[in-house]
């Protein structure tokens, strides 16, 4: 991710987990890594929507207790040429990872879950809070932030110069 690298997440939809972890790591890296911060794109995408959709309620409810405004979001679905793009694609499942790599087996080397960028746990995935009540988009989001804190020195590290893969 030498210079103008890029972190993908990736989601079902893309109006709850991938613009929550996107959001986050924006912040944390602003406020303990500016330098790395400019020089860095953080984005988000879905592989099962379609573009224009706005931020659920719920994950725009629980990113104000983060000081972050999801109202502006509007969902893009995933292409080859967001896939291209980006030096970095945190999926939030084992399938939406699995399912990239089938039909971009170019980007294999650069494509993980969130969790297992953060633990080396290749199956397990950031559950879905689409449809839950505000408990579980809470839970969701406290999940995603703790990946996000744990992912940061690491996302650091590779912007550094050193690209994935």
């Amino acid at each position: 991710m030498a210079n103008q690298g890029k972190v993908l997440f990736l989601c079902s939809g893309n109006t709850c987990r991938s613009p929550m972890a996107a959001a986050l790591l924006h912040k944390y890296l602003a406020e303990r890594y500016p330098e790395v911060s400019e020089q860095l794109e953080v984005d988000s995408a879905g592989v099962h929507t379609i573009s224009g959709l706005p931020a659920s309620d719920g994950a725009v409810e629980v990113m104000r207790e983060e000081g972050l405004d999801l109202t502006g979001h509007q969902s893009r679905r995933a292409t080859e040429e967001t896939i291209r793009e980006a030096s970095l694609v945190l999926a939030m499942t084992v399938g939406i990872k699995q399912d990239i790599v089938r039909r971009h087996p170019w980007a294999g080397d650069k494509v993980f879950t969130l969790k297992e960028f953060v633990d080396d746990d290749a199956y397990a995935d950031v559950v879905d809070p689409f449809g839950g009540d505000i408990e579980v988009y809470s839970a969701s989001y406290r999940e995603i932030k703790a990946l996000v804190l744990r992912s940061l020195d690491r996302i650091v590290e590779l912007a550094g110069g050193n690209d994935v893969g």
